[in-house]
């Protein structure tokens, strides 16, 4: 209960985060496969944030349709805007590691926010729930959500997947919530760069597939450094295609 009323003020408080003058640069790192039919509206989705000082650095891996022509034509019209690809060479690691190691390397700001291009971003100010927590020093990690839009859900398995989905975001955002991180989620996590390379990376972890957002961070966060953004401008929202909800 005590859980639930700490969710709930968080939920409730539309106040933004941070003063202006010292919120920090933030490099936002996206994954994108397959995502022709999305990656215009997304990238935009991101150029309107309402944030002073941010890149997107967008991360192809091995796309089959015109996911890389649509980004290189983008890159013209802003100057935030950066891409580059997961090498073929890269077939025996989890390529989304590859992914966003490459986007760490590249970026430019003190802040790395990795996400996936098959999101939707709820608010101009997801960028400012995100980054203005690390205006405190102590701050290494901020942890956010994401959601399977339930109008989305279809089939006999829907309400079990529902079920699923929020039982295993309670306990693992309930954890956080308690002073007990030991998870993420990958489409909304940030970190600083510095505390990402302190810890070489997903060196331990390339050998599994998955890791990013649990194995990482289980290593890296602590009751002290971490803070949850938890509110409606903060969630995403996962976008499958229809036969895979």
């Amino acid at each position: 209960r005590a859980l639930a009323r700490k969710g709930k003020r968080l939920m409730a408080n539309d106040s933004l985060p941070g003063n202006e003058g010292d919120l920090p640069g933030v490099s936002v790192i996206v994954y994108a496969k397959n995502e022709e039919v999305r990656i215009r509206e997304y990238i935009n989705a991101l150029r309107r944030q309402e944030y002073p000082e941010f890149e997107i650095i967008v991360i192809n891996d091995a796309s089959i349709d015109n996911t890389a022509g649509i980004v290189e034509a983008m890159l013209e019209e802003d100057d935030r805007l950066r891409f580059s690809f997961v090498p073929e060479s890269s077939r025996n690691v989890s390529r989304r590691k590859v992914a966003f190691t490459i986007g760490a390397k590249a970026a430019r700001y003190p802040v790395l926010l990795i996400t996936a291009a098959n999101t939707e971003i709820p608010s101009p100010h997801w960028l400012r729930r995100m980054g203005a927590p690390f205006a405190d020093p102590g701050v290494e990690v901020v942890i956010g959500t994401s959601v399977y839009p339930k109008e989305r859900h279809t089939g006999a398995g829907r309400w079990y997947r529902q079920f699923d989905t929020m039982s295993v975001l309670s306990q693992w955002l309930g954890s956080a919530l308690a002073g007990e991180p030991y998870r993420g989620d990958a489409y909304a996590l940030a970190y600083r760069k510095q505390t990402f390379f302190d810890h070489n990376g997903f060196a331990l972890t390339n050998r599994f597939v998955a890791g990013e957002d649990d194995i990482f961070i289980n290593t890296i966060a602590t009751p002290g450094n971490t803070v949850v953004a938890l509110h409606p401008q903060a969630m995403l929202r996962r976008v499958l295609p229809a036969d895979e909800y």
